[in-house]
């Protein structure tokens, strides 16, 4: 369940962090994306790209973490090798060519920049004086990981609100309500999403408290015959509510777009 969520995130932090530069693509469109179902608008294929690439660093950066021994975020050759990694990916180039009004310029990945920025009515800091910024950036919070228990508290509280809000959210008979009442939900029309097939629920709470299953129990846990259990695990997997890494291997559950925003209220946005 925690692998379900961690992948939701992943497209989460995605859409939100593009959303805030402007190039909003909903995560539903991401999700198609996924499945090489790209749009056939040029701009909105190049954001499904960008959010993808976006999604595949971030993975990067858990890798590095998960095998480096005293890695900080915070690093300055880090974070260029995080711009490298991003702008240098098979796609990414419509996104190098950056213009502003009268303003023209290529981004070189993994690079300071040697310009004057505007975004908007903001102004960037002056080019000269960005690499002294990013050595106090990396001082700075560095030197916080190395801070009494005291100050360490403080930094913490600061993402609270999102601590609490996964404590509700993912408790287990919040989470079981849910997806009973999103399948019925869907089954009454009243969702923006085709009925599911009899008996999902049932699939659905399983997978949820017991992470996954054999196929061959599928039989069991809906109290139907093997030909309708495979009808049902058959319809799911094509629908990408649930998933399994061969043809015959066990089952997990799969949180995309639709069942998120109804599981997590405020945190994934319906589609308008």
């Amino acid at each position: 369940m925690l692998q379900a969520v961690r992948n939701l995130l992943y497209t989460v932090n995605s859409y939100y962090s593009n959303k805030i530069e402007s190039e909003g693509t909903h995560i539903i469109d991401i999700e198609k994306a996924m499945q090489q179902d790209y749009s056939k608008d040029i701009k909105k294929r190049n954001l499904q790209i960008l959010l993808l690439t976006h999604i595949e660093v971030q993975k990067e950066c858990e890798e590095y973490f998960k095998n480096t021994s005293r890695a900080s975020a915070y690093d300055k050759e880090f974070i260029l090798n995080i711009h490298k990694s991003f702008y240098s990916k098979k796609g990414m180039e419509p996104f190098l060519h950056v213009t502003h009004d009268d303003m023209r310029d290529t981004i070189v990945p993994g690079d300071i920049r040697k310009r004057e920025v505007k975004v908007g009515s903001h102004i960037a800091p002056e080019c000269k004086k960005v690499d002294s910024f990013m050595n106090e950036f990396e001082h700075l919070y560095n030197k916080s990981l190395k801070s009494n228990d005291a100050t360490k508290l403080i930094y913490i509280l600061s993402s609270l609100d999102q601590i609490s809000y996964m404590n509700k959210h993912l408790k287990l008979n919040a989470l079981t309500s849910k997806i009973e009442l999103y399948v019925q939900g869907a089954n009454d029309g009243l969702l923006d999403v085709d009925p599911l097939p009899k008996h999902s629920e049932k699939i659905f709470k399983y997978l949820l408290l017991s992470g996954e299953c054999s196929r061959g129990k599928v039989p069991e846990i809906i109290g139907m015959k093997d030909r309708t259990a495979s009808r049902v695990i058959s319809e799911l997997l094509k629908r990408n509510f649930i998933e399994s890494d061969s043809k015959a291997g066990p089952i997990r559950l799969k949180i995309g777009a639709s069942m998120a925003s109804y599981l997590f209220p405020m945190l994934v946005p319906e589609k308008d």
